[in-house]
């Protein structure tokens, strides 16, 4: 799930939510990192800046290519 919201900051900014119901922690922290990293890559791609809320639901971690694909 994605929120999104349009802000006055100069700047994006991203908000993760993951459960501890998303598998072990080296399997979270992996979906997180991907998810930063997507985010950093296309936070420039965006109209204007907006406050990003990512929650995360249990599933296999994809490639960073898919993240973007999904963000996007």
């Amino acid at each position: 799930m994605v929120y999104a919201i349009p802000t006055n900051h100069k700047t994006a900014r991203l908000g993760l939510s993951v459960s501890r119901q998303v598998e072990a922690p080296p399997r979270r922290n992996r979906i997180k990192r991907l998810l930063r990293e997507t985010f950093r890559l296309m936070q420039h791609d965006f109209p204007r800046p907006y406050d990003i809320v990512i929650v995360v639901r249990p599933h296999e971690p994809m490639t960073l290519a898919e993240y973007q694909r999904l963000l996007s």
